[in-house]
């Protein structure tokens, strides 16, 4: 389960499909198992269906509606993650009333889920900001023994207290048990993943993001513990090159140190499916088909009239580099060249002038998978070619040596003119 995807913005607003986003509909799991998906994250917020005395019960139409979607990946082979998302109120208040509501829904969920197959993956709480580390490791431990009554053998998910970042997990008490999976999530840095400000992508910043991922995978080694990196992103404000740029490097980072991870695709501000149109953004062949060995280009404008594309090769038994290239507002891109294995750099001569073009460089296999380039952005401007400069046949009378005639001036046999002189 190494490549995953969240499925958000869809059942946890206070109702289904509150947040701008359409209904969950059974095309989507075709579309992530067809991209080569293996896990989806179902975030779900269970308070508004949820009787708010004892028993709490779940209202049965919302069970039936969470299972079916559930039921349309586990169908297809796919792990499925199964939360409780935005359910604030017992992040706000631990009290003795709270936990009992959290342990009747926990049971209930349980109780409906608990035939299906492993390939169904429970997480507690997502994100226990609000919560003290004593409440959250005390939630995750009472309501793992609540799910070990009905599935005692399911994996479960648990997070550090506060945003579930990376060492909120290190700090939380491990569960007292043999089938969990500690996660974190992280957008870092703040101002650039969650708010899209500046520029990402230096060598600090790469080195800034390897500690995060060295520290948690010492930690997952310490315990022998699987890690899960359950939300990442940047927002589609930010920098263009620097948001394909830190994409690619979380997906790197996740392989390199052997996490499961899933992009977190809110329909919106961090959209990858674009689902009204059934089709995908240049995010998803990140998440699918880009690894730490995959080309690494650049483009500029180069000579006025061509763009030049550079890139480091990582690998050397590909069978050719392939160069793709799409306008900005287009869907899919389409290739434009093909060259030899070890090439380096590639011109594209005159492009349509006043447009922006996305570029990416393939590592193409014949007979394995191909390895893909984040995609760079470029806007090539509109050129001229420089005027040549004016004949200027001013004349200069040098003793000894024919003059030129002056520019407006009566033509003059140089012989007459150098006799004159």
């Amino acid at each position: 389960m190494q490549k995953g995807i969240n499925l958000g913005n869809t059942h946890e607003p206070p109702t289904e499909a509150g947040w701008n986003n359409p209904k969950a509909e059974e095309y989507y799991f075709d579309m992530y198992k067809e991209a080569g998906f293996q896990l989806v994250r179902i975030p779900v917020r269970w308070d508004n269906y949820t009787g708010k005395t004892a028993p709490y019960k779940i209202e049965t139409a919302w069970l039936d509606r969470i299972e079916q979607v559930v039921d349309w990946g586990l169908k297809r082979g796919l792990f499925i993650i199964l939360n409780s998302h935005h359910d604030n109120w017992i992040k706000e208040s631990y009290s003795e009333e709270n936990k009992a509501r959290f342990d009747s829904i926990w049971t209930q969920i349980s109780e409906r889920f608990k035939d299906k197959s492993d390939s169904l993956i429970f997480e507690v709480l997502n994100e226990p900001h609000g919560m003290t580390k004593a409440n959250n490791d005390d939630m995750h431990q009472r309501i793992i023994s609540i799910i070990r009554k009905t599935n005692p053998t399911r994996l479960v998910i648990f997070q550090g207290n506060n945003w579930g970042g990376a060492d909120d997990l290190i700090n939380a008490q491990i569960p007292d048990d043999d089938y969990v999976i500690g996660s974190f999530h992280s957008y870092d840095p703040y101002k650039f993943g969650l708010l899209g400000e500046g520029e990402w992508g230096t060598e600090g910043d790469i080195a800034a993001l390897e500690t995060k991922f060295k520290k948690v995978k010492n930690w997952s080694e310490a315990n022998n513990i699987a890690v899960f990196l359950g939300e990442f992103g940047a927002n589609k404000k930010a920098d263009y090159n620097s948001r394909m740029r830190h994409y690619r490097t979380y997906v790197s980072f996740a392989q390199k140190y052997g996490f499961a991870c899933a992009a977190w695709d809110d329909g919106g501000t961090f959209r990858i499916l674009q689902r009204e149109q059934h089709n995908w953004n240049e995010i998803k062949d990140i998440l699918i088909h880009t690894t730490e060995k995959s080309p690494s280009p650049i483009a500029k404008v180069h000579q006025d009239s061509t763009v030049l594309i550079q890139w480091s090769n990582f690998v050397s038994d590909n069978d050719s580099i392939i160069i793709q290239r799409k306008e900005k507002s287009q869907f899919n891109f389409s290739p434009i060249a093909t060259l030899l294995p070890k090439s380096n750099s590639y011109t594209d001569i005159k492009p349509e002038m006043n447009k922006t073009y996305n570029y990416r460089v393939i590592a193409h296999y014949k007979n394995s998978n191909d390895l893909f380039s984040q995609p760079i952005e470029l806007f090539f401007p509109s050129w001229e070619r420089k005027k040549k400069e004016p004949f200027n046949d001013t004349l200069m009378a040098i003793p000894g040596v024919i003059p030129i005639r002056k520019q407006n001036t009566p033509y003059m046999h140089p012989k007459k003119v150098y006799d004159e002189l």
